[in-house]
């Protein structure tokens, strides 16, 4: 009887050469899918933030239904305090501590869901509670959203859908009026802790160098506001005269009367 005998069974190992060049390939493939994810991440991210402001605007408009058609307040109605507690700051309970927004908003009732009220291709970077001066960068972790101020309590009515910008070289374009902004991080969190969009503050520049906002018809342009640029937007008020973003008048339907 033949007795079977196993031979034994040589395994070949990867040469330096060929673990080398299996390396160089994964670093290859790597680099050329690295940017494409972080590009798609991106564009995921500038689908949510556009998301995040028409949430915001229908929450606005929601709240004029209820308002007697009238935009929410904003900061100064806080600091003087309106008699009417849903006429105050739609973002912060506290005019002067940054920790009350959202929450403590009028709007936060009517869309109470915090991750909506920030920009997601921002580091959250909070300053401390108090601080005068924060980091000036990245997402304080509360909001990334600000308000044009010139329209708080205004009625939607006296809203026209479309406004002008004049750029530093003189030329005029025309863009769906502006009612919520992506707010710079500098302002939002710098010595100011702006909750508002008006005078020399800027809006981001987080995406593709310009940012998003919400018009009064609730739709979501990107825009590459220059600077200064809320001087020279201007729309029209409600008795046909236009009227800059960087209005002195503030107050609780002060647009109303423009």
């Amino acid at each position: 009887m033949r007795i079977a005998t196993s031979l034994p069974i040589r395994r070949r190992a990867f040469t330096l050469v060929e673990l080398l060049v299996s390396i160089a390939i994964l670093v290859v493939l790597l680099s050329i899918l690295l940017p494409v994810l972080g590009r798609a991440r991106e564009f995921a991210h500038q689908a949510q933030c556009a998301s995040n402001l028409h949430q915001l605007m229908e929450g606005f408009v929601v709240f004029a239904h209820d308002h007697e058609d009238q935009l929410p307040g904003g900061f100064w109605d806080s600091v003087f305090p309106n008699p009417d507690p849903d006429h105050r700051d739609w973002l912060r309970r506290d005019p002067f501590d940054w920790t009350t927004g959202p929450e403590g908003g009028t709007l936060f009732r009517y869309l109470h869901h915090p991750a909506v009220y920030c920009c997601p291709s921002l580091d959250c970077n909070p300053p401390a509670p108090g601080a005068a001066f924060g980091p000036m960068c990245g997402s304080n972790g509360r909001y990334d959203y600000v308000s044009m101020l010139v329209f708080t309590g205004a009625r939607i009515g006296n809203i026209k859908p479309q406004s002008q910008l004049t750029f530093p070289d003189g030329h005029i374009e025309y863009y769906p009026t502006p009612v919520i902004v992506e707010g710079a991080a500098m302002d939002l969190n710098g010595f100011h802790m702006a909750d508002y969009h008006t005078s020399d503050q800027e809006m981001s520049h987080t995406h593709r160098g310009g940012a998003f906002y919400a018009a009064i018809d609730t739709s979501v342009t990107w825009i590459n506001e220059p600077p200064g640029g809320c001087h020279n937007w201007q729309s029209q008020g409600p008795h046909g005269k236009s009227v800059a973003m960087d209005s002195f008048s503030y107050f609780w339907g002060a647009w109303n009367q423009r």
